[in-house]
């Protein structure tokens, strides 16, 4: 779900959504995906939990639906990099007189 996605949900729409997020969260990190584990942030280790995430690589893909950066380097290198900046495709293109 993306932010514009979640706009213009009222107060009780956006707390089922994030409610439901958690609860994905929590059974992601019950299979052991220290990503996940550390998104829950109840009573774990998180300096355990990066290790685990660095014993997976420096870049991989969790059961989270995200790309996890475990490596500091490679993290800033990526954030650094103009070709992995957030667009709002829908802006650009109204920009450019489309719809």
């Amino acid at each position: 779900m993306t932010a514009a996605t979640t706009q213009n949900l009222t107060d009780s729409e956006l707390g089922r959504v994030l409610l439901t997020l958690r609860g994905l969260q929590w059974i992601i990190g019950t299979k052991g995906d220290p990503y996940a584990l550390l998104l829950r942030a109840v009573g774990d280790d998180p300096h355990r939990l990066g290790q685990q995430a660095r014993d997976r690589g420096k870049l991989w893909w969790s059961s989270a639906e995200a790309w996890v950066a475990a490596e500091h380097r490679l993290a800033g290198a990526l954030l650094d990099d103009i070709r992995l900046a957030y667009s709002d495709s829908r802006k650009q293109r109204h920009a450019h007189g489309a719809t």
